[in-house]
């Protein structure tokens, strides 16, 4: 959006250019760079002509002999001086030209210490260029092992998703990045980001992390939030979940909209305590899974603040979660709890009700047989439930993968196989189960239409009156002199793709089919075919042109992120690990906790219910 305002900016610069002109001040000549570098990008003000063009990209191209002579000059005994001379604004580009000009050979070494060892020295611009690094390796080593940034550009080169790419010297091992990582967290100046980024990420070559060195970055980061919170005012958040009598299914209490109050009806519940209902409770009254059948417990980007995706720092394989996923986390902990309560009070165990679905239901209604599951001991401990539903878990997935490919479960080769089930490997009867964006211009046309980050959101007819474009466009009548210049490319390249159109009066619409799709689809990051009647040959129009892939598993790739997240730490390093911290015996003692790892693993049991059932109710839609 501000590409056309530097360019204001720059075209009087280049009108005023004397290539006679001694150019002495660093900043002048990195200024040149860049306006050089902003024609070579290709933008043009509209009101420019060929000929403007074309002569102000000619008198750009004379800036290159200013540049080079003037980087030409820079030695031993001034480069400290330039250094200093420089407008923060073009602290990068500097390095970028030092590297590029090869100035750092006429630089040594002892004269980049002293200016490295001054305070004001920022290192990470020196570090994202390989050749400096590779030139300055013993300095910049003998640098980093001492100072107060290098901890914090190791994690962001190896532990964060940040998008910057450092280089290190080969004379710093990996094997003193522990010192250096046990310095930061004692010090005085560690961030509470960063000591936390240290407690969820795994150990690698590359950047070794010790479990002693986790559980002192843990403490520290603990103290720092108490300590902060003690002396600053946060916001408190949470969710109430209770069961009464009550006139409907449901009933929330938004009173405190921070802290809202859900209710569900006993009596419904009590009244109708067959089976079929309490599974279906699931679905119905709690809403694990919408009408899609997908689950509704997942983190999506749809539901992440901007703040939320930007703030703060996040692992390389971190499961970004956010305060909605953790109100839905804590609304669906609170459901399960209260409802295995009250049908235990009532003779009800909620693990026999799993058990029914497997050993009787499967058989009486689509006539499949082999399924078992096995409930725990009504006197089990919850660390004992907890290993057993695991197990059967595991089973019944293996089980559903073995009718999958022979049609029928061979229990002998069943009881053979010990590898365990990988949700991503886990089949569908379908091919076309699930549908997901499969190219950078879908994702951009999404992003377009339904993101409230998109540039044309904002008109000024409308002002910021709409959330995105998409909704802007089914809501007011809209034509294209109401959007501004730098809007009007991106207008005509959705009605190229198919998702806007234009009437005969000029007026904007969306194109109704795919609009729908691709909203349901931006959204929850997957969409469902099956259940797209009326527009299926708008996804299959979508499938051939490579917009959009089928995939033909069990669970949805966001769903199969959620499990992992859940259950073990194969793909995500804060991973909760609930299957496998408790069967290798490094679960936490406290009975609480306990109670809350064995209410999600009976929550992700009724997800694996849920999707099982749907298979079959597709595979056998008329099964009596």
């Amino acid at each position: 959006m501000s590409i056309w305002y530097i360019l204001e900016k720059a075209e009087p610069i280049i009108n005023s250019f004397d290539p006679a002109k001694e150019y002495s001040d660093i900043n002048e000549v990195i200024e040149l760079y860049n306006v050089q570098q902003l024609m070579d990008s290709g933008t043009v003000l509209k009101r420019w002509t060929d000929d403007t063009i074309e002569r102000l990209k000619k008198t750009c191209r004379q800036f290159s002999a200013i540049i080079v002579r003037f980087f030409a000059g820079i030695t031993n005994s001034n480069f400290i001086t330039s250094v200093h001379s420089l407008n923060n604004l073009y602290t990068e580009d500097f390095w970028a030209l030092v590297e590029k000009y090869k100035v750092y050979e006429r630089i040594d070494g002892k004269v980049l210490s002293e200016l490295l060892r001054e305070e004001s020295t920022v290192l990470w611009p020196i570090l994202e260029h390989k050749n400096l690094v590779a030139h300055y390796d013993v300095e910049l080593a003998e640098i980093l092992r001492s100072s107060d940034q290098t901890a914090e550009l190791l994690l962001d080169s190896f532990l964060s998703d940040g998008k910057r790419k450092y280089y290190f010297p080969k004379s710093l091992l990996p094997s003193e990045f522990e010192s250096i990582f046990r310095a930061y967290v004692d010090s005085d100046f560690s961030n509470p980001n960063y000591l936390n980024l240290i407690v969820i990420s795994q150990s690698s070559k590359e950047c070794p992390i010790s479990v002693k060195l986790k559980q002192q970055a843990k403490h520290r980061y603990d103290d720092e939030v108490k300590k902060r919170f003690s002396t600053s005012t946060g916001i408190e958040y949470g969710v109430g979940v209770g069961f009464a009598d009550i006139d409907s299914f449901t009933e929330v209490d938004n009173k405190n909209t921070l802290t809202p109050l859900i209710k569900y009806d006993t009596k419904w519940i009590t009244d109708n305590l067959d089976y079929p209902t309490l599974l279906n409770n699931f679905r119905y009254v709690f809403d694990q899974t919408d009408m899609c059948w997908r689950c509704n417990l997942v983190s999506l980007k749809y539901n992440l603040g901007i703040l939320e995706q930007t703030l703060g720092v996040k692992g390389k394989k971190e499961y970004q979660i956010g305060m909605q996923f953790r109100l839905i986390d804590m609304t669906s902990v609170g459901q399960i709890r209260g409802y295995r309560n009250l049908l235990s009070e009532n003779g009800v165990d909620i693990e026999n009700v799993f058990q029914w679905f497997f050993t009787d239901y499967l058989n009486k209604e689509f006539n499949v047989n082999g399924f078992s599951f096995s409930a725990s001991s009504p006197d089990s401990s919850y660390v004992e439930r907890i290993r057993n539903i695991a197990s059967e878990m595991d089973g019944v997935l293996k089980q559903f993968r073995a009718f999958l490919e022979d049609g029928y479960i061979d229990r002998e080769l069943f009881e053979m196989s010990s590898a365990p089930a990988v949700f991503s490997q886990i089949g569908s009867f379908f091919s076309d189960k699930y549908a997901y964006s499969n190219s950078e211009e879908l994702q951009t046309e999404m992003h377009l239409l339904f993101s409230d980050q998109s540039h044309l959101t904002y008109t000024e007819r409308t002002q910021t009156k709409y959330h995105s474009l998409g909704d802007m466009l089914t809501k007011e009548q809209m034509n294209i002199a109401d959007f501004a210049e730098y809007q009007i490319r991106q207008i005509e390249w959705l009605i190229t793709r198919g998702s806007i159109r234009k009437d005969e009066h000029g007026i904007f619409h969306v194109s109704v089919a795919r609009f729908t799709i691709l909203r349901d689809l931006f959204i929850h990051e997957v969409i469902c075919p099956h259940y797209y009647i009326t527009y299926h040959d708008a996804v299959e129009m979508l499938v051939s042109t490579g917009d959009l892939c089928y995939g033909s598993t069990l669970f949805s790739k966001p769903e199969q992120r959620y499990l992992n997240y859940m259950l073990n730490q194969s793909e995500f390093s804060n991973g909760l690990d609930l299957r496998n911290k408790y069967i290798h015996g490094t679960y936490p003692r406290d009975k609480e906790t306990q109670e809350t790892d064995y209410d999600h693993l009976l929550i992700i049991m009724a997800l694996v219910i849920m999707k099982i059932n749907e298979e079959f109710c597709l595979k056998y839609p008329f099964s009596d």
